[in-house]
């Protein structure tokens, strides 16, 4: 087990179980077991998919900054080392936060849909989903995540590539959303929930000034009580970010230390 540094929460839908009898008819239903970490931009985009379909879930936190919790996941649930992830009734672990999401489209068929059943509508939701993920979520997270590197190793040409790539994907999307409410069309789906946070947390390294069908989306789509609740639940844990920049470069494996053992382990 990875030990009891990690918070337990049964949840489902836009209610927070909190009783015995309240948890044990959950489990019923059999909830699924994510783990996560309040500050990731990826673990929002899936418990913004699962508030809005009312999956019946129960979080178990890995905090990703404590080398001993983080060692502890990599060796006992996802060897990889990222987040989220996902316990499935059959015991396997599935990472990635689109194919979690699609799992919980099969597991639970009778909840409302993000991915709709229409072929054409379900290409479009999962295109969209992809272009968040890979030209804005990477895209700002290679800005943002380059403060965290020792000094002597920040990457100033890949952050500068890494903002010009992002203003081309929200010009992209501006041109994009110019005649539709959401990304795949008329009906919210798997795509906004990527869009939230990435659009939330990018804003750090690129303003949405000069894009005003992006920012029209952007307040409509962080404007549900879905995403405000994910955002508001995570703000203790988004104060101590940035507080030790030491303790965090050491459990990302970024300590001078580790980057100079690598160094020597490298094949000439």
């Amino acid at each position: 087990m990875i030990g009891s540094g990690l918070g337990l929460a049964v949840t489902c839908g836009s209610e927070r179980l909190q009783s015995r009898r309240s948890a044990r008819a959950l489990r019923e239903v059999s909830a699924v077991l994510l783990y996560l970490h309040p500050v990731s931009s990826n673990c929002h985009k899936v418990l913004m998919a699962f508030y809005e379909r009312g999956v019946p879930f129960e979080t178990e936190i890995v905090d990703m900054f404590d080398v001993e919790q983080n060692t502890a996941y990599r060796r006992e649930i996802n060897p990889i080392g990222k987040i989220p992830a996902l316990r499935t009734d059959e015991g396997d672990v599935l990472p990635e936060s689109t194919l979690i999401i699609e799992y919980a489209e099969q597991r639970f068929p009778d909840l409302p849909r993000l991915i709709p059943e229409d072929p054409h509508g379900a290409l479009e939701a999962r295109r969209w989903d992809r272009f968040v993920d890979l030209y804005l979520n990477a895209t700002f997270s290679k800005i943002l995540q380059d403060n965290l590197r020792p000094e002597g190793t920040q990457d100033s040409f890949g952050v500068a590539e890494a903002r010009r790539r992002l203003g081309r994907s929200y010009a992209i999307l501006d041109a994009h959303l110019a005649d539709r409410q959401w990304l795949a069309g008329n009906a919210f789906t798997m795509a906004d929930c990527a869009a939230a946070p990435s659009l939330h947390l990018g804003q750090r390294a690129l303003s949405h000034e000069g894009f005003p069908n992006l920012q029209a989306y952007y307040e409509r789509v962080c404007g549900r009580p879905t995403w405000q609740r994910v955002w508001n639940d995570n703000l203790p844990w988004r104060e101590k970010v940035g507080v030790d920049l030491k303790a965090m470069r050491a459990a990302m494996g970024w300590d001078e230390a580790t980057l100079a053992e690598d160094a020597e382990s490298a094949p000439a």
